[in-house]
């Protein structure tokens, strides 16, 4: 049995689980790609690394299943197919077009279309200074039937942390394009761009309806651990529990569901069993909660509005 010895798999009787040594297999056995999967399993506390799944940068940029939870973009009675004009862009901005259009092709996140309706696009700067390109869905939104259900309130969630003691926060992984597009309604979400005339198979960022169908969605998943041990707002999860033996059980339960769901998680913006945190703008600790600071520098530093319409947009 000398190649257990040299792996050194941690074994669970409990559960019928072998977990290799990562780090040997990683340097040993794997092929490169795998290696990498392998470099960001390491990082999830061994407690958790059965649920590594949800970690997965490869599981994560397939296309999603379709659920009950998918988006339908129901139109007013009155709406007609609309489309506006190419966007001008320049060279940075074409370049990082080509390569989202053909990325998102390649994960099946898109398709060409030949929709009578189209949205224009532009590009926004990420905090990181990387360009992120976004649809221009104003007109769709304006012919949408609306869903008014509700987004929960910050600081009411803020409220349910009294006397919790230890903490997890989990960020899902490009956390709109986890819910599909209902079937038929895809033509709706179409844009187009120099290189031609595409349509969503996934909920992108900009439709009106986006953040209520997510939210619903997350709730009907964790209905029952709302409040209890668990609050979230959009694609943010916060575990919160009274002690570390508690907060084991309450987090491999998020886990379970997330991975029986086929939602994703960014590992680089997980944090496990801590005793501070920032959520929706708080710092959560032990002793009680504060106003993130940074935040506060923030909206200090906002400049006085000089119209009517600047002051509606702040």
């Amino acid at each position: 049995m000398s190649w257990l010895k040299k792996h050194n798999p941690q074994i669970s009787w409990e559960k019928h689980t072998l977990v290799f040594n990562l780090l040997y297999c990683s340097n040993n056995c794997l092929p490169a790609p795998a290696v990498l999967e392998l470099k960001a399993v390491e990082e999830i506390p061994t407690p958790y690394q059965e649920f590594s799944r949800v970690f997965s940068e490869e599981e994560s940029s397939k296309l999603p299943p379709h659920r009950p939870y998918d988006i339908a973009i129901e139109l007013l009675p009155d709406a007609k197919p609309r489309h506006g004009p190419i966007y001008s862009l320049g060279p940075r901005e074409d370049a990082e077009l080509k390569e989202t259009i053909e990325k998102q092709l390649k994960a099946g996140l898109i398709q060409p279309s030949k929709s009578p309706m189209a949205s224009p696009i532009l590009f926004v700067k990420k905090k990181n200074g990387k360009l992120r390109m976004c649809v221009d869905y104003r007109r769709l939104n304006s012919m949408t039937k609306k869903n008014v259900y509700p987004l929960p309130l910050p600081q009411n969630l803020i409220e349910k942390l009294q006397g919790a003691k230890i903490f997890s926060k989990f960020d899902l992984k490009a956390g709109y394009n986890l819910v599909r597009i209902k079937e038929g309604d895809e033509w709706k979400t179409a844009f187009k761009t120099k290189y031609g005339l595409f349509e969503y198979l996934v909920m992108p960022f900009g439709l009106t309806n986006a953040p209520a169908v997510f939210q619903d969605m997350m709730n009907e998943i964790f209905r029952d651990l709302l409040d209890v041990y668990v609050i979230i707002y959009l694609d943010n999860i916060l575990v919160f529990s009274l002690n570390e033996k508690d907060h084991k059980a309450h987090v491999q339960e998020v886990l379970k569901r997330l991975q029986d769901n086929d939602l994703f998680c960014n590992i680089k913006k997980c944090h496990f069993h801590v005793k501070k945190i920032d959520y929706l703008g708080f710092i959560i600790l032990e002793s009680g909660i504060e106003v993130d600071q940074s935040k506060v520098t923030d909206a200090m530093n906002w400049s006085t509005p000089k119209n009517v319409k600047i002051s509606r947009n702040s």
